[in-house]
């Protein structure tokens, strides 16, 4: 099945490629009236292992189609029309028969003929090419992942391009651009390249990345290239995200949350720990991810839940530790906002009047942020804007809620932060930006006005002047 499908699509192919061929140009023309000539006309042509190609042997007017073959270089007729090597007889005009060679080797190099008998003497006609096959160049044998560690001295990457013998000339590139060798300018003493080898060193996180070895091979007969792209990975040990912080708080009775986030290659491990006890889900705690991240969430039910919980994160190249304390505390209570209506309005701006409690502001607890989220009437909360505003520094309450859409309604709600977290929303309110454009109106009104008045206001004050 598999053959019959594949000889199917070589017919296909050949069709295709000759009806190519044959419309570039009078495939007659050019030859001398010779009963035989073949396309590609080139007496030497090479192919490296693996291509598939096809030439054709076109026939002239007084040769007998029935009468030509294709001989392969041990002098033995070619007539399958099926397989590997195979020939395929042209109908149409003019007259052809293809030699197909699939997925080229070594041992098909060498002189193939293509001859008949022609003319009232039944001359022999023969036309014949010589095949080269050249070796392609492969990369059996090169890794497409390879590893060096942070901190080492040096890591190599290996490209195991072969040719068969052949001489081959290698050139490198980081995520598609050049690599310079070690005494070229620019290079900083980073990279050296030697041949198939290209060394890295001092390796950081940073030279992990998609590495390309390009191989190169000139022949008599053909110029190569291949390529090989390689990944390199640089492990290192597990370190800790900004998100993972020093503190967290929670209040008696409710349930803390301690996140957990470790980078590292290969990805990290993660486990609990309070003191010298490792931490494992039961009635009190529960434990969400083991892998790059997790939660610890415990039920606070008195203040002997207080204290350091340990985030110990470790890989293969070995481990680390977070000391994360529980504090008493909690996130602010909401905010109250009002709209103030400044001196000088601006039509795309909203000011806000925001007060928390004063409590909030003179502990570890302090309110530092303000989240001002709004909507218009149609919109919803889940995919409301927001901008974040910090405390100011004289603690000054008005804070400008600016680029918005003139003459539009908007609903505002605003929640506090501080170290535990954020606050609930204050309770929504309502507000119209403003249409300048409206409040300019009585004033051109009012100077047509005057204008259309005044040649009759100064008549009447010339004649009371008269009386």
């Amino acid at each position: 099945m598999l053959t019959m499908a594949r000889a199917h699509l070589t017919r296909k192919w050949v069709e295709d490629q000759v009806m190519m061929t044959v419309g570039l140009a009078d495939p007659s023309a050019g030859h001398d009236g010779q009963s035989l000539y073949i396309q590609p006309s080139r007496a030497e042509q090479a192919y490296l292992t693996g291509q598939s190609f096809f030439v054709t042997c076109f026939l002239g007017a007084d040769v007998d189609r029935q009468q030509v073959m294709w001989r392969d270089p041990e002098g033995r007729p070619i007539t399958e029309n099926e397989g590997r090597i195979h020939v395929y007889r042209r109908r149409d005009e003019p007259e052809g028969i293809q030699l197909v060679v699939e997925e080229v080797q070594m041992g098909d190099a060498g002189l193939y003929t293509c001859s008949t008998f022609a003319g009232p003497e039944s001359r022999d006609v023969s036309v014949s090419f010589t095949l080269f096959v050249y070796r392609a160049i492969t990369f059996q044998g090169t890794k497409d992942i390879q590893t060096g560690t942070e901190g080492d001295e040096k890591a190599v990457i290996r490209c195991e391009a072969d040719a068969h013998h052949r001489k081959l000339e290698f050139s490198w590139q980081l995520n598609g651009r050049a690599i310079r060798n070690f005494n070229n300018k620019g290079n900083n003493g980073k990279y050296k390249v030697e041949g198939q080898v290209l060394t890295i060193y001092n390796v950081e996180t940073t030279d992990a990345g998609n590495y390309t070895c390009s191989a190169f091979m000139g022949t008599k007969h053909l110029v190569s290239v291949q390529k090989k792209m390689i990944q390199f990975i640089v492990q290192y040990r597990p370190r800790f995200k900004d998100t993972t912080l020093d503190t967290r708080y929670a209040r008696v009775g409710s349930l803390a949350k301690i996140p957990c986030e470790a980078e590292g290659e290969p990805q990290p491990s993660i486990k609990w720990l309070r003191g010298m006890e490792h931490l494992y889900a039961r009635e009190d705690y529960t434990i969400v991810g083991n892998v790059g991240t997790s939660v610890l969430n415990i039920d606070v039910r008195d203040h002997s839940y207080y204290g350091v919980y340990t985030c110990h994160a470790q890989n293969e190249l070995g481990p680390s530790e977070k000391a994360i304390e529980l504090l008493e505390g909690g996130a602010p209570v909401a905010p109250r906002v009002r709209v103030v209506e400044p001196d000088r309005p601006k039509k795309d701006t909203i000011v806000l009047h925001i007060e928390h409690d004063e409590d909030d502001m003179n502990n570890d607890l302090a309110v530092h942020t303000f989240r001002v989220q709004y909507k218009t009437d149609e919109g919803t909360w889940e995919t409301a804007p927001s901008e974040e505003y910090q405390l100011n520094a004289d603690r000054h309450p008005q804070y400008e809620l600016r680029r918005l859409n003139t003459n539009t309604s908007y609903v505002i709600r605003v929640a506090a932060k501080n170290a535990a977290g954020y606050s609930d929303f204050s309770q929504e309110l309502y507000h119209r930006t403003q249409n300048m454009d409206y409040q300019r109106a009585p004033v051109a009104v009012s100077s047509q006005l005057f204008a259309s008045t005044l040649p009759l206001f100064f008549p009447l004050i010339l004649l009371r002047q008269r009386l």
